[in-house]
């Protein structure tokens, strides 16, 4: 956010003041309109941010949801598997040599099913802390935007209280000149009269 601007004291003589006045009004407006604008800007960022987070959060649930199946599956795979050892074991006098391959072929797909259910294990994991961390950074930077906001009412906040010290200014200023405009006009009305009454003076010593 851009640092907060201090309002310059006006000068003594009307043609400045009017000068100065004149630039706040114009750069007034523009301002209040980048501080909207900002605004807008920033409250667009953090509806989107949230939306993101959902999202996140949506596919971390339908993650939990297939690592459920992915157990069921598993269990399902051991207990059958527990049913074909059962099974090849009454058939052991018979199928001998089979035996051997059977239970080769069984720990092969153990292992396989073992390796893919580590991999997704740690897939998930992954996930999730992937989702932890960008939901952390979503917050942080949602915090950050929330006092950027804060600072920019602050700031529209002392805009105001200036405009109107500087109003009150101008009010005091308007009055003390008018003040001067009547003190002038009347030490000027009192030299008109003095003038006056010295050639009074003068005419009526000659005439003596």
């Amino acid at each position: 956010m851009p640092p907060k601007k201090k309002g310059k004291k006006s000068g003594k003589k009307k043609g400045g003041k009017k000068g100065k006045k004149s630039g706040t009004e114009e750069n007034g407006p523009k301002k209040e309109t980048i501080t909207e604008l900002q605004k807008e800007f920033y409250i667009i960022q953090i509806n989107d941010l949230e939306k993101r987070l959902d999202r996140y959060q949506s596919k971390c649930d339908q993650l939990e949801i297939e690592n459920k199946d992915l157990q069921k599956n598993y269990e399902k795979q051991t207990q059958d598997k527990k049913e074909i050892v059962a099974f090849l074991k009454k058939k052991l006098e018979q199928m001998g040599d089979e035996v051997a391959d059977l239970q080769e072929k069984l720990i092969s797909l153990q292992q396989s099913k073992d390796a893919e259910k580590d991999s997704y294990e740690l897939q998930i994991t992954q996930l999730k802390t992937e989702a932890q961390e960008t939901k952390d950074q979503l917050t942080s930077e949602n915090m950050l935007i929330n006092g950027k906001l804060e600072q920019l009412e602050d700031f529209r906040q002392n805009k105001e209280e200036l405009e109107q010290k500087f109003k009150n200014m101008e009010e005091l200023l308007d009055h003390e000149q008018n003040n001067h405009k009547d003190a002038v006009y009347n030490l000027e009305r009192k030299e008109v009269q003095k003038r006056k009454k010295y050639r009074l003076r003068l005419c009526v010593d000659t005439t003596a």
